[in-house]
């Protein structure tokens, strides 16, 4: 393989990956950001109206977490045991 095609070659895939793995990924990064910064506004409504101080939220909070990380796996496991339309 000559240098020219192997630059030519590296040219189009690097040019093929931020066509189209940059859009899904700004986009997964701003949803992000709308989740934290929605969280951060609940945490004080939910102080405010039911008068849960920030220990107990952070409670809740690593209770979603430990769950979420509990149940990922199980479920990408039956994903691609059984597939996506089941």
């Amino acid at each position: 393989m000559n240098p020219e095609s192997t630059a030519t070659a590296y040219r189009s895939g690097t040019r093929k990956v931020w066509v189209t793995l940059m859009p899904v990924l700004i986009v997964a990064f701003i949803l992000n950001t709308l989740d934290r910064t929605n969280i951060g506004l609940a945490k004080t409504h939910l102080e405010a109206d039911l008068g849960i101080c920030s220990a107990a939220y952070g409670f809740g909070a690593g209770l979603f977490f430990i769950a979420y990380c509990t149940m990922e796996i199980p479920n990408n496991l039956l994903l691609h045991r059984m597939g996506a339309r089941a």
